[in-house]
């Protein structure tokens, strides 16, 4: 077993000529037992782990933690045996936890929601926007915004560029975020938020991504107003043509006048469980010009 933090256990393991272990304990007490399963036996590791839960209870540990990868998933019925429940699940691993403490389970759930973008990608010149028509979907007859789902360890503002370039060519630059949709109970079972993120342009060229894209086109904004039927897509119309009557017409830059109305970014770093943290904290600017 490899485990990360402390000594006590660590001295625990190597009296019981488990190797060199290192171990992590989390800020609740709690215990992660991580890779380094390779070249045990399910034998070994049966009567090693169960020494192991005994050394938890002794020390008073609230819970623990298995995660075992998928190449050493026939250790998972021994993890089992002991009362741990799945938590979660990756390609190459899977999280078992168990709750040593008394009373019910204080375990955070998994994830509970997943978070999508579109980018709102305005060229102020000439007054239109970056739209696309998807190849396969329930809705590819309708005009949408360029986006798709923010990645693993992906900001909304890397995810919004990367998903308007990867779909039709174009680069942008992140200005800031005006609006957000919750979504209850969408793919698998998990609430959806999807974020609205307004970018510049820094060029006009398309080039449509022929996989999920059947046609992309920068689309005058009151014709936009007019294709958009779902609610949220109406409401993203509501918003372009805010845009449009409120600072393109009276020919103002948007880069200056939508900080008032929208959230922009501010990056720092934090430390959660001893490791470096990079944050970003969006604040609505209407309360920072107050």
């Amino acid at each position: 077993f490899f485990f990360q933090a402390e000594d006590g256990i660590r001295d625990f393991c190597l009296s019981r000529g488990l190797g060199d272990v290192y171990k992590r304990q989390d800020m609740y007490n709690g215990v992660w037992l991580e890779s380094g399963f390779e070249g045990l036996t399910s034998q070994a590791f049966d009567k090693r782990f169960t020494d192991f839960m005994k050394s938890c209870v002794e020390e008073k540990r609230r819970s623990v933690w298995c995660k075992i990868p998928i190449g050493k998933s026939e250790l998972i019925p021994f993890v089992v045996k002991h009362g741990f429940t799945f938590h979660h699940a990756e390609t190459d691993f899977v999280m078992l936890t168990k709750w040593l403490a008394e009373g019910q389970s204080m375990l955070p759930s998994y994830v509970t929601h997943q978070v999508g973008v579109g980018g709102l990608v305005i060229r102020e010149e000439t007054k239109d926007i970056l739209v696309i028509k998807e190849k396969t979907s329930e809705f590819a007859h309708l005009w949408k915004l360029p986006g798709g789902m923010v990645d693993n360890r992906e900001s909304i503002s890397e995810a919004a560029r990367r998903e308007v370039f990867e779909e039709t060519g174009v680069e942008t630059e992140f200005l800031s975020i005006v609006a957000f949709r919750d979504r209850e109970r969408f793919r698998f079972e998990h609430s959806d938020i999807y974020f609205v993120a307004l970018l510049k342009p820094k060029h006009s060229k398309i080039v449509p991504c022929a996989l999920e894209v059947a046609e992309s086109m920068w689309m005058p904004i009151e014709d936009f107003a007019k294709e958009s039927l779902m609610p949220a897509q109406k409401r993203i119309s509501d918003l372009t043509l805010f845009i449009l009557r409120r600072v393109l017409e009276p020919g103002l830059s948007i880069k200056q006048e939508m900080g008032t109305f929208s959230f922009t970014p501010e990056n720092f770093e934090s430390i959660y469980q001893g490791k470096i943290s990079k944050d970003t904290f969006y604040t609505a600017n209407l309360f920072r010009n107050l």
